[in-house]
Protein backbone atom coordinates (compact mmCIF):
# COMPACT_ATOMS: atom_id res chain seq x y z
CA UNK A 1 0.00 0.00 0.00
CA UNK A 2 1.43 3.37 -1.02
CA UNK A 3 1.10 6.00 1.68
CA UNK A 4 0.08 9.60 1.21
CA UNK A 5 3.70 10.60 1.81
CA UNK A 6 4.88 8.74 -1.30
CA UNK A 7 7.33 10.90 -3.24
CA UNK A 8 8.40 11.14 -6.86
CA UNK A 9 11.11 8.53 -6.35
CA UNK A 10 8.43 5.84 -6.62
CA UNK A 11 7.10 6.84 -10.01
CA UNK A 12 9.67 4.96 -12.10
CA UNK A 13 8.75 1.75 -10.28
CA UNK A 14 5.12 2.17 -11.28
CA UNK A 15 5.94 1.00 -14.80
CA UNK A 16 6.97 -2.42 -13.53
CA UNK A 17 3.83 -2.73 -11.42
CA UNK A 18 1.41 -2.20 -14.27
CA UNK A 19 0.48 1.48 -14.17
CA UNK A 20 1.93 1.91 -17.66
CA UNK A 21 -0.63 -0.50 -19.11
CA UNK A 22 -3.43 1.16 -17.18
CA UNK A 23 -2.38 4.56 -18.50
CA UNK A 24 -2.32 3.32 -22.08
CA UNK A 25 -5.73 1.70 -21.81
CA UNK A 26 -7.20 4.73 -20.05
CA UNK A 27 -5.84 7.05 -22.73
CA UNK A 28 -7.34 4.87 -25.43
CA UNK A 29 -10.74 4.78 -23.69
CA UNK A 30 -10.69 8.53 -23.13
CA UNK A 31 -10.03 9.16 -26.80
CA UNK A 32 -12.78 6.78 -27.89
CA UNK A 33 -15.31 8.37 -25.53
CA UNK A 34 -14.43 11.91 -26.54
CA UNK A 35 -14.68 11.21 -30.26
CA UNK A 36 -12.93 13.31 -32.92
CA UNK A 37 -12.23 16.99 -32.15
CA UNK A 38 -14.66 19.47 -33.67
CA UNK A 39 -13.59 21.49 -36.67
CA UNK A 40 -14.05 24.67 -34.67
CA UNK A 41 -11.56 23.67 -31.94
CA UNK A 42 -8.74 21.80 -33.62
CA UNK A 43 -6.45 20.02 -31.20
CA UNK A 44 -2.70 20.49 -31.72
CA UNK A 45 -0.98 17.57 -33.45
CA UNK A 46 2.75 16.78 -33.16
CA UNK A 47 4.78 17.46 -36.28
CA UNK A 48 6.97 14.42 -35.60
CA UNK A 49 7.49 11.50 -33.26
CA UNK A 50 11.16 11.53 -32.27
CA UNK A 51 11.25 8.07 -30.68
CA UNK A 52 9.90 5.21 -32.79
CA UNK A 53 11.31 1.68 -32.91
CA UNK A 54 11.04 -1.05 -35.50
CA UNK A 55 12.94 -4.30 -35.36
CA UNK A 56 13.64 -7.75 -36.72
CA UNK A 57 12.20 -10.96 -35.33
CA UNK A 58 15.61 -11.56 -33.73
CA UNK A 59 15.34 -8.39 -31.64
CA UNK A 60 11.69 -9.16 -30.84
CA UNK A 61 12.68 -12.62 -29.61
CA UNK A 62 15.46 -11.16 -27.49
CA UNK A 63 13.06 -8.68 -25.88
CA UNK A 64 10.64 -11.52 -25.17
CA UNK A 65 13.34 -13.67 -23.60
CA UNK A 66 14.42 -10.85 -21.27
CA UNK A 67 10.95 -9.48 -20.49
CA UNK A 68 8.18 -11.93 -21.45
CA UNK A 69 5.43 -9.38 -20.81
CA UNK A 70 6.94 -7.22 -23.59
CA UNK A 71 7.11 -10.01 -26.18
CA UNK A 72 6.06 -9.00 -29.69
CA UNK A 73 6.63 -9.84 -33.34
CA UNK A 74 8.95 -8.03 -35.71
CA UNK A 75 7.84 -4.53 -36.67
CA UNK A 76 8.13 -2.75 -40.00
CA UNK A 77 8.22 0.75 -41.38
CA UNK A 78 4.71 0.12 -42.67
CA UNK A 79 3.58 -0.57 -39.08
CA UNK A 80 5.16 2.69 -37.93
CA UNK A 81 3.53 4.65 -40.77
CA UNK A 82 0.12 3.20 -39.85
CA UNK A 83 0.54 4.35 -36.23
CA UNK A 84 1.75 7.79 -37.30
CA UNK A 85 -1.14 8.13 -39.76
CA UNK A 86 -3.66 7.21 -37.07
CA UNK A 87 -2.26 10.06 -34.96
CA UNK A 88 -2.09 12.50 -37.88
CA UNK A 89 1.69 12.84 -37.52
CA UNK A 90 3.75 13.39 -40.64
CA UNK A 91 7.28 12.31 -39.70
CA UNK A 92 9.11 9.89 -37.44
CA UNK A 93 12.65 9.17 -36.26
CA UNK A 94 13.02 5.38 -36.42
CA UNK A 95 15.56 3.89 -34.03
CA UNK A 96 17.39 0.61 -34.45
CA UNK A 97 17.34 -1.91 -31.61
CA UNK A 98 20.87 -3.02 -32.46
CA UNK A 99 22.14 -1.97 -29.05
CA UNK A 100 20.14 -4.82 -27.49
CA UNK A 101 22.58 -7.37 -28.86
CA UNK A 102 25.44 -5.67 -27.03
CA UNK A 103 23.67 -6.03 -23.67
CA UNK A 104 23.04 -8.81 -21.21
CA UNK A 105 21.38 -12.06 -22.16
CA UNK A 106 23.21 -12.37 -25.50
CA UNK A 107 25.99 -14.75 -24.45
CA UNK A 108 26.93 -17.15 -27.23
CA UNK A 109 25.42 -15.03 -29.99
CA UNK A 110 27.35 -13.44 -32.84
CA UNK A 111 26.44 -10.05 -31.49
CA UNK A 112 28.35 -7.93 -34.01
CA UNK A 113 26.60 -9.66 -36.92
CA UNK A 114 23.23 -9.23 -35.20
CA UNK A 115 23.90 -5.53 -34.56
CA UNK A 116 24.80 -5.05 -38.22
CA UNK A 117 21.71 -6.94 -39.36
CA UNK A 118 19.44 -4.87 -37.11
CA UNK A 119 20.89 -1.60 -38.39
CA UNK A 120 20.66 -2.80 -41.99
CA UNK A 121 17.02 -3.78 -41.45
CA UNK A 122 15.99 -0.36 -40.16
CA UNK A 123 17.77 1.48 -42.96
CA UNK A 124 16.22 -0.77 -45.64
CA UNK A 125 12.75 -0.43 -44.15
CA UNK A 126 12.90 3.34 -43.85
CA UNK A 127 14.18 3.71 -47.42
CA UNK A 128 10.66 3.03 -48.69
CA UNK A 129 9.32 6.07 -46.79
CA UNK A 130 12.19 8.51 -47.20
CA UNK A 131 9.83 11.49 -47.28
CA UNK A 132 8.47 10.65 -43.82
CA UNK A 133 10.91 8.52 -41.87
CA UNK A 134 14.54 8.96 -40.84
CA UNK A 135 16.64 5.99 -39.70
CA UNK A 136 18.98 5.86 -36.73
CA UNK A 137 21.57 3.14 -36.20
CA UNK A 138 22.41 1.91 -32.73
CA UNK A 139 25.23 0.11 -30.97
CA UNK A 140 26.63 -0.48 -27.50
CA UNK A 141 29.34 2.24 -27.50
CA UNK A 142 31.62 0.26 -25.19
CA UNK A 143 32.02 -2.71 -27.53
CA UNK A 144 35.25 -3.24 -29.44
CA UNK A 145 33.39 -3.11 -32.76
CA UNK A 146 31.34 0.00 -31.88
CA UNK A 147 33.34 2.67 -33.69
CA UNK A 148 33.66 0.48 -36.77
CA UNK A 149 29.90 -0.06 -36.88
CA UNK A 150 29.17 3.63 -36.39
CA UNK A 151 31.51 4.48 -39.27
CA UNK A 152 29.82 1.83 -41.45
CA UNK A 153 26.43 3.35 -40.70
CA UNK A 154 27.65 6.79 -41.75
CA UNK A 155 29.80 5.83 -44.73
CA UNK A 156 28.00 2.81 -46.20
CA UNK A 157 24.39 3.19 -45.07
CA UNK A 158 24.12 6.97 -45.27
CA UNK A 159 22.74 7.27 -41.74
CA UNK A 160 23.36 10.44 -39.75
CA UNK A 161 21.70 9.62 -36.42
CA UNK A 162 22.95 7.29 -33.69
CA UNK A 163 20.83 5.86 -30.85
CA UNK A 164 22.64 5.01 -27.60
CA UNK A 165 21.09 3.28 -24.59
CA UNK A 166 23.28 3.68 -21.53
CA UNK A 167 21.30 1.39 -19.23
CA UNK A 168 21.23 -1.54 -21.61
CA UNK A 169 24.88 -0.99 -22.54
CA UNK A 170 26.05 -0.83 -18.89
CA UNK A 171 27.57 2.60 -19.42
CA UNK A 172 28.82 4.14 -16.19
CA UNK A 173 29.29 7.90 -16.48
CA UNK A 174 31.44 7.85 -13.35
CA UNK A 175 34.10 5.71 -15.02
CA UNK A 176 36.69 7.71 -16.94
CA UNK A 177 37.21 4.87 -19.43
CA UNK A 178 33.52 4.98 -20.36
CA UNK A 179 33.53 8.75 -20.69
CA UNK A 180 36.65 8.51 -22.86
CA UNK A 181 34.90 6.07 -25.19
CA UNK A 182 31.87 8.33 -25.43
CA UNK A 183 34.14 11.23 -26.33
CA UNK A 184 35.48 9.11 -29.19
CA UNK A 185 31.94 8.50 -30.36
CA UNK A 186 31.12 12.20 -30.18
CA UNK A 187 34.31 13.02 -32.08
CA UNK A 188 33.15 10.71 -34.85
CA UNK A 189 29.69 12.28 -34.83
CA UNK A 190 31.27 15.71 -35.16
CA UNK A 191 33.50 14.61 -38.03
CA UNK A 192 30.58 13.01 -39.89
CA UNK A 193 28.02 15.74 -39.22
CA UNK A 194 26.07 13.29 -37.09
CA UNK A 195 23.29 13.45 -34.52
CA UNK A 196 22.65 11.49 -31.33
CA UNK A 197 19.59 10.35 -29.42
CA UNK A 198 20.57 9.13 -25.97
CA UNK A 199 18.81 7.11 -23.30
CA UNK A 200 21.10 8.68 -20.74
CA UNK A 201 19.95 7.18 -17.46
CA UNK A 202 22.39 4.57 -16.22
CA UNK A 203 21.92 1.68 -13.84
CA UNK A 204 23.43 3.60 -10.89
CA UNK A 205 21.11 3.33 -7.89
CA UNK A 206 21.84 6.95 -6.98
CA UNK A 207 21.63 8.24 -10.55
CA UNK A 208 21.00 11.98 -10.83
CA UNK A 209 22.68 15.36 -11.19
CA UNK A 210 26.18 13.92 -10.78
CA UNK A 211 25.76 11.65 -13.81
CA UNK A 212 24.23 14.42 -15.92
CA UNK A 213 27.15 16.68 -14.99
CA UNK A 214 29.67 14.02 -16.04
CA UNK A 215 27.91 13.64 -19.38
CA UNK A 216 27.59 17.37 -19.98
CA UNK A 217 31.11 18.35 -18.97
CA UNK A 218 32.90 15.17 -20.00
CA UNK A 219 31.20 14.38 -23.32
CA UNK A 220 28.90 17.08 -24.69
CA UNK A 221 31.30 19.92 -23.92
CA UNK A 222 33.99 18.20 -26.00
CA UNK A 223 31.87 18.50 -29.17
CA UNK A 224 29.30 21.24 -28.48
CA UNK A 225 28.08 21.39 -32.07
CA UNK A 226 26.76 17.81 -32.20
CA UNK A 227 22.94 17.89 -32.06
CA UNK A 228 21.61 15.61 -29.32
CA UNK A 229 18.20 14.46 -28.14
CA UNK A 230 18.03 13.36 -24.49
CA UNK A 231 15.36 10.65 -24.39
CA UNK A 232 12.82 10.22 -21.58
CA UNK A 233 13.67 13.68 -20.19
CA UNK A 234 16.99 12.23 -18.91
CA UNK A 235 15.28 9.24 -17.26
CA UNK A 236 14.05 5.85 -18.46
CA UNK A 237 10.28 6.28 -18.34
CA UNK A 238 8.03 7.80 -15.72
CA UNK A 239 9.25 10.84 -13.83
CA UNK A 240 10.90 10.35 -10.45
CA UNK A 241 13.33 12.21 -8.20
CA UNK A 242 16.39 10.75 -9.93
CA UNK A 243 15.18 11.88 -13.35
CA UNK A 244 14.30 15.31 -12.01
CA UNK A 245 17.74 15.63 -10.43
CA UNK A 246 19.46 14.82 -13.74
CA UNK A 247 17.17 17.10 -15.74
CA UNK A 248 17.78 19.89 -13.25
CA UNK A 249 21.48 19.72 -14.06
CA UNK A 250 20.68 20.25 -17.74
CA UNK A 251 18.61 23.30 -16.79
CA UNK A 252 21.61 24.67 -14.89
CA UNK A 253 23.98 23.95 -17.78
CA UNK A 254 21.70 25.73 -20.24
CA UNK A 255 21.44 28.71 -17.91
CA UNK A 256 25.18 29.00 -17.29
CA UNK A 257 26.16 28.50 -20.93
CA UNK A 258 27.80 25.09 -20.68
CA UNK A 259 25.27 23.78 -23.19
CA UNK A 260 24.37 25.23 -26.58
CA UNK A 261 20.62 25.81 -26.59
CA UNK A 262 20.51 25.38 -30.35
CA UNK A 263 21.76 21.80 -30.38
CA UNK A 264 19.99 19.94 -27.59
CA UNK A 265 16.42 18.68 -27.12
CA UNK A 266 14.60 16.61 -24.53
CA UNK A 267 12.01 13.99 -25.48
CA UNK A 268 8.75 13.15 -23.70
CA UNK A 269 8.80 9.46 -24.61
CA UNK A 270 7.12 7.24 -21.98
CA UNK A 271 7.35 9.97 -19.33
CA UNK A 272 3.76 11.15 -18.79
CA UNK A 273 1.29 8.99 -16.85
CA UNK A 274 -2.44 9.54 -16.32
CA UNK A 275 -3.41 10.04 -12.64
CA UNK A 276 -6.88 8.56 -13.17
CA UNK A 277 -5.28 5.25 -14.21
CA UNK A 278 -4.51 4.66 -10.52
CA UNK A 279 -8.19 3.85 -10.02
CA UNK A 280 -9.27 4.02 -6.40
CA UNK A 281 -5.71 4.49 -5.09
CA UNK A 282 -5.83 8.22 -4.40
CA UNK A 283 -2.31 8.26 -2.95
CA UNK A 284 -0.91 6.75 -6.14
CA UNK A 285 -2.90 9.19 -8.26
CA UNK A 286 -1.47 12.04 -6.21
CA UNK A 287 2.09 10.78 -6.83
CA UNK A 288 1.46 10.76 -10.58
CA UNK A 289 -0.20 14.19 -10.52
CA UNK A 290 2.72 15.68 -8.57
CA UNK A 291 5.20 14.08 -10.96
CA UNK A 292 3.42 15.63 -13.95
CA UNK A 293 3.37 19.02 -12.24
CA UNK A 294 7.09 18.84 -11.47
CA UNK A 295 7.76 17.83 -15.07
CA UNK A 296 5.81 20.83 -16.36
CA UNK A 297 7.93 23.12 -14.17
CA UNK A 298 11.09 21.62 -15.67
CA UNK A 299 9.75 21.97 -19.21
CA UNK A 300 9.18 25.67 -18.59
CA UNK A 301 12.71 26.02 -17.21
CA UNK A 302 14.17 24.26 -20.25
CA UNK A 303 11.93 26.18 -22.64
CA UNK A 304 9.28 24.59 -24.84
CA UNK A 305 11.60 25.07 -27.83
CA UNK A 306 13.90 22.43 -26.28
CA UNK A 307 11.21 19.78 -25.65
CA UNK A 308 9.92 17.41 -28.31
CA UNK A 309 7.10 14.96 -28.71
CA UNK A 310 8.19 11.31 -28.53
CA UNK A 311 6.57 7.99 -27.64
CA UNK A 312 8.98 5.02 -27.55
CA UNK A 313 6.47 3.24 -29.81
CA UNK A 314 5.52 0.38 -29.99
CA UNK A 315 6.42 -0.13 -26.33
CA UNK A 316 4.49 2.90 -25.07
CA UNK A 317 1.70 3.22 -24.30
CA UNK A 318 1.03 -0.55 -24.21
CA UNK A 319 -2.38 -0.53 -25.90
CA UNK A 320 -3.76 -3.77 -27.36
CA UNK A 321 -3.51 -2.50 -30.95
CA UNK A 322 -0.08 -1.02 -31.71
CA UNK A 323 -1.51 1.04 -34.56
CA UNK A 324 -3.43 3.00 -31.92
CA UNK A 325 -0.40 3.54 -29.67
CA UNK A 326 0.88 6.89 -30.92
CA UNK A 327 -2.59 8.45 -31.07
CA UNK A 328 -3.30 7.16 -27.53
CA UNK A 329 -0.08 8.78 -26.36
CA UNK A 330 -1.01 12.11 -27.97
CA UNK A 331 -4.29 12.06 -26.03
CA UNK A 332 -2.46 11.08 -22.85
CA UNK A 333 -0.13 14.07 -23.10
CA UNK A 334 -2.93 16.47 -24.05
CA UNK A 335 -5.05 15.33 -21.13
CA UNK A 336 -2.54 14.71 -18.35
CA UNK A 337 0.61 16.77 -18.76
CA UNK A 338 -0.85 20.13 -17.73
CA UNK A 339 0.87 22.50 -20.16
CA UNK A 340 -1.03 25.56 -21.34
CA UNK A 341 -2.47 25.28 -24.85
CA UNK A 342 0.19 27.57 -26.35
CA UNK A 343 2.96 25.65 -24.60
CA UNK A 344 1.65 22.29 -25.78
CA UNK A 345 1.31 23.63 -29.32
CA UNK A 346 4.95 24.78 -29.21
CA UNK A 347 6.17 21.38 -28.01
CA UNK A 348 4.11 19.56 -30.65
CA UNK A 349 5.46 21.85 -33.38
CA UNK A 350 9.09 21.15 -32.45
CA UNK A 351 10.71 18.64 -34.82
CA UNK A 352 13.94 18.48 -32.82
CA UNK A 353 16.65 16.54 -34.60
CA UNK A 354 14.51 16.24 -37.74
CA UNK A 355 14.07 19.99 -37.84
CA UNK A 356 17.83 20.53 -37.67
CA UNK A 357 18.46 18.57 -40.86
Amino acid sequence: MISASTSLRHVAALVAFGLSAACGEAAERAGAEAGPPSAAVAEPVPSADLHVHIGTQASADLIGSIQPTSARDSTTAEDAIAALDEAGIERGLVLSLGYLFGGRGTEGLDEEALVRAENDYVVAQVAGYADRLVAACSVNPLKEYALKEIQRCFDDLGVRTLKLHFTNSDVDLRLEAHVDRLRQVWSMLAAKGGFAIVHMRTGAEDYGARDAREFIDGVLAAEPGVPVHIAHMAGWGGYDDATDSALGEFVTALDDGRLDRGSIWFGLGAVVFQPEAAGQDTALARVVREANETLVDRIRELGTDRVTYATDWPGWPPVPDASQGISANVRLIRGSLGLEDAELTAVFANAGLLGSR
